[in-house]
């Protein structure tokens, strides 16, 4: 005779495992201090969590390493078409003040049942790189007359790409090769005030490898920053906290130590561009290699 065998799993740990299924590659909603200034949009049939950022500043805190979506729309009168600039700056941790800029029109999709008289923008995003451990990110008007900015910070996992296609730089720029084991790979060196300049035409999505060049008397962990446009348009500022590879050299000098690949991935839309890499950084260089993903 043959017993079937029984076996029960607890609540807990279903629960647990179903949490763990739906959490993957569902971005988050990152809430700030000043939770008084959420506002809810209903954009289609869905409703959305934002904050407005007028005349006072938003404040997020933030654990790294990981990718920001930031998300604004500015209000506008409800029967307005007409396109409208909006923004704001930034500050993350001790940093320099960056800006940030859009220009959309209305959207005739977006309502607030808090505020019906007005009208809200189309979406303007920015994708900001986190790195390890704590940081705190400062949102602020432009200036004290700034018309509302709606905000929704999401935060996006990094994803493993299938095999993409380096891209050249336009302009004559000084190539290096990274040795890692058996492997070369071709990188080139970027300074402060120089800019690497890279054409695409079917490209959706291009990828930033970058590591930082540790000369003497740097120390074992430094951070470096990368300002990436798509022709004249800002796509995102990164910032990068990087140490020495223990696996990596270049080839031409051998005096450096490379440091951990840091990666910035930003979205263009497959249209014959330009997409330019700036080190913000003086006295640093990196290495850079782009590649892009159809």
């Amino acid at each position: 005779m043959i017993r079937k065998l029984h076996f029960r799993i607890p609540l807990t740990v279903i629960i647990t495992l179903l949490a763990i299924l739906l959490s993957i590659g569902i971005a988050k909603t990152v809430t700030p201090e000043q939770k008084d200034k959420k506002e809810i949009l209903i954009i289609g049939e869905k409703r959305r969590t934002y904050y407005q950022l007028h005349r006072d500043e938003l404040v997020y805190n933030i654990k790294g390493p990981v990718r920001l979506r930031i998300i604004a729309r500015r209000a506008v009168p409800r029967r307005d078409n007409k396109s409208q600039p909006f923004g704001y700056s930034m500050i993350l941790g001790e940093e320099d003040e960056l800006t940030v800029k859009h220009e959309q029109k209305r959207s005739k999709g977006v309502t607030s049942p808090q505020h019906p008289g007005h009208g809200y923008t189309h979406s303007g995003k920015y994708y900001l790189n986190i790195p390890n451990g704590l940081h705190t990110l400062v949102l602020r008007p432009l200036t004290k007359r700034s018309s509302p900015v709606l905000i929704r910070l999401l935060t996006d996992r990094f994803e493993k790409k299938v095999e993409g296609r380096l891209l050249i730089p336009d302009d004559e720029t000084t190539l290096k090769h990274l040795q890692v084991e058996e492997k070369k790979y071709r990188y080139y060196q970027l300074i402060a005030g120089n800019k690497i300049a890279v054409s695409i035409e079917e490209a959706k999505e291009i990828v930033v490898l970058s590591r930082l060049a540790f000369e003497d008397g740097m120390p074992s962990e430094e951070n470096y920053r990368l300002r990436i446009r798509k022709d004249e348009k800002l796509l995102g500022t990164y910032f990068f906290t990087s140490e020495k590879s223990d696996v990596s050299t270049i080839v031409e000098d051998k005096d450096i130590v490379p440091g951990k690949r840091r990666t910035a991935e930003v979205e263009v839309d497959g249209s014959a561009s330009t997409v330019t890499v700036e080190l913000l950084d003086k006295g640093k260089r990196v290495y850079i290699r782009c590649v892009g993903y159809e």
